[in-house]
């Protein structure tokens, strides 16, 4: 029950992430404010973030104030063009199946 959701959540932030660099807490903002979910919690967003780098579609590339604590987080990114082919790590989030396959598979 929880894999179909999570699929959804980072194809939905990967939507709102865009070529923008944001933090958790800005894509969850935006989330938030587009009523794609129902109040604010980085919980949403956070872990997926962590997934989609581990699979190497986003990146951090900095740290910067957090918009509702005075902490900083991290900066996310899609990751630069790797590998001979020249293709991005995120164009698997144009074949959600296929990223799927890579985060279930690391997970096993």
């Amino acid at each position: 029950a929880v894999l179909p959701k999570r699929a959804a959540r980072c194809r939905l932030i990967l939507e709102t992430l865009g070529n923008r660099e944001l933090t958790a807490s800005e894509i969850t903002e935006e989330l938030v404010a587009a009523g794609r979910i129902p109040y604010f919690n980085r919980n949403y967003v956070a872990p997926r973030l962590t997934e989609l780098k581990e699979i190497g579609i986003l990146t951090t590339v900095g740290r910067r104030k957090a918009t509702r604590s005075d902490a900083t987080e991290a900066v996310w990114a899609r990751a630069e063009p790797s590998g001979p082919t020249g293709q991005t790590a995120a164009a698997y989030a144009d074949n959600p199946t296929e990223a799927e396959q890579m985060t279930l598979g690391s997970a096993t």
